[in-house]
């Protein structure tokens, strides 16, 4: 369906989460504190196509009705949450997020969206992209890091410590990252992994597929 053009802001309430998934073309602004709510701007007719609903912990932000097309380019949510361990996200939307923090957090991206995070401080974390999407954060510790990349996507992780990563990709996908101890690299495809410091390297390469060191350390 497409927006009207039409402008219009509204305040819902929800209960308690931890997770947050978005399955519309839209964008979101992702705001870690003390208190949890979410605020819609969006075209006049498609406001009430727009469903915010908690489901198993996670605020899923999806049209109303499945095979609903949401055509509009000002789809626009404001999401306030006090933790998020869980970042989904479907389709060509986008998210950009205050600085993640928790013992085990996971993004996936199944599609052509990106996700932004001013950093994440977490014992584990877990990336998974599906198709073209893309992941980049900034400054951050982690202990375990896990990424896999099925497809064309981008994951920028090169600021953010970790302890040991292991990266896979199949496809054209390219990840950065900065191990400091261990990197474990499986490449099916053409895909590249770059990577900072100096861990020990493990590899699997079958095709063109590169890994490659580019420096000691993010500038």
């Amino acid at each position: 369906m497409q927006g009207s053009g039409k402008i219009v802001k509204q305040t819902r309430q929800v209960g308690s989460f931890n997770g947050l998934s978005l399955a519309v073309p839209g964008s979101v602004e992702l705001r870690i504190g003390d208190t949890e709510g979410v605020t819609v701007e969006a075209d006049d007719n498609l406001l009430p196509l727009l469903e915010t609903v908690v489901e198993g912990n996670t605020l899923k932000i999806r049209p109303a009705r499945r095979n609903l097309n949401l055509q509009s380019t000002s789809i626009r949510v404001v999401v306030q949450a006090r933790a998020i361990e869980r970042l989904a996200l479907g389709g060509s939307g986008n998210i950009e997020s205050d600085a993640l923090r928790g013992r085990a957090l996971e993004v996936d991206i199944g599609g052509s969206g990106s996700i932004k995070l001013k950093g994440v401080e977490s014992e584990s974390l877990a990336v998974s992209l599906g198709g073209s999407g893309d992941l980049k954060a900034g400054r951050g510790t982690v202990g375990a890091l896990t990424v896999s990349i099925g497809g064309s996507g981008d994951v920028d992780l090169g600021r953010v410590a970790a302890n040991r990563a292991s990266v896979t990709v199949a496809g054209s996908g390219e990840a950065t990252v900065w191990p400091r101890n261990e990197l474990s690299v499986t490449i099916a495809g053409s895909g590249d992994v770059n990577y900072y410091g100096d861990p020990r390297v493990s590899k699997s390469t079958v095709g063109s597929g590169d890994v490659k060191r580019i420096g000691a350390a993010p500038l």
